[in-house]
């Protein structure tokens, strides 16, 4: 299979080498590529998805695309959604979107679930552009659609600990319960809906332990040996953050999936203990914390 992921980052580059240490050919498409990028088994090409022609040329060849690049958030999400399907080459028989839960409104009862059969009503501008990317894309797609809602995502380098040492990390009381996936898993997942004969046409991807990041970085400040920084009241910290961080971190919901054990079975990291615990191990030079 050759496969070609769109907006091969953080995530991009582990479904990459993943896809390739399973034989398959993968074709890592960024916009600004790095001579570091994926090894002699992963190809690494540039495209600029406002320019269809660009798109058409890293694809070229591909049987089925992985799109993880994200869009506009000041508009134009459906139109550039069908420029890009446009893009499409002509042997693609699968695309598989990666959006986001933001899609999904936090239920009034905080004990309800977030899952594939929940209806969707984004409550801020990123997931209502997400939203309008995938409708765009369903739309115009020429080969079937499967799509993935991604929790928070962390991993290697990108997990609270790397705030917790920079001293960055805002935190306050009564958080939302937030789901989160670690990046190997959701490679996993995304793997999966690329090569799995009948994959669901949605999947929600998280863990199966929803926390408060107080929760987390609690635990993460103990695997450390640091103290936690000042913890604000939810309005204190409402008023500290921007627009953009109030939708990410005041809207957290408890997320489950009805599919995803049938797919890949158990998780590497089924709650954020291991995955930190995992990404605390692991030797990182260039930490980015989120």
């Amino acid at each position: 299979m050759r496969v070609g992921i769109v907006g091969a980052g953080f995530v991009g580059q582990a479904l990459a080498e993943q896809l390739a240490a399973a034989g398959h050919s993968a074709v890592a498409v960024r916009r600004q590529p790095q001579a570091s990028d994926g090894g002699a088994a992963i190809e690494v090409r540039a495209a600029d998805l406002d320019a269809p022609e660009s798109v058409r040329a890293a694809l070229d060849g591909v049987e089925r695309v992985v799109h993880l690049a994200p869009p506009p958030r000041d508009g134009g999400g459906e139109d550039q959604a069908a420029r890009f399907a446009r893009s499409l080459p002509r042997g693609c028989d699968r695309v598989v979107y990666g959006s986001t839960t933001g899609v999904y409104r936090p239920p009034e009862d905080p004990e309800l679930w977030i899952d594939e059969e929940s209806p969707v009503d984004p409550p801020g501008p990123g997931g209502r552009a997400r939203l309008a990317y995938e409708r765009g894309l369903m739309e115009h797609s020429p080969a079937p659609l499967f799509r993935v809602r991604i929790t928070a995502i962390y991993g290697p380098g990108r997990t609270v600990a790397e705030r917790l040492r920079r001293g960055d990390l805002l935190l306050f009381r009564d958080g939302p319960l937030t789901s989160r996936i670690h990046r190997d898993d959701l490679a996993r997942i995304l793997s999966a809906m690329v090569l799995h004969a009948a994959p669901p046409p949605l999947m929600v991807a998280c863990d199966e332990r929803p926390a408060t990041t107080l929760e987390v970085a609690s635990f993460a400040a103990a695997q450390l040996g640091l103290d936690l920084p000042e913890v604000l009241s939810r309005e204190e910290a409402s008023k500290a953050m921007s627009a953009r961080a109030r939708e990410l971190r005041m809207n957290g919901k408890r997320c489950r999936s009805l599919y995803r054990e049938d797919l890949i079975g158990p998780l590497d990291y089924p709650t954020y203990q291991e995955g930190i615990a995992s990404a605390l191990a692991d030797v990182v030079t260039e930490p980015r914390g989120c």
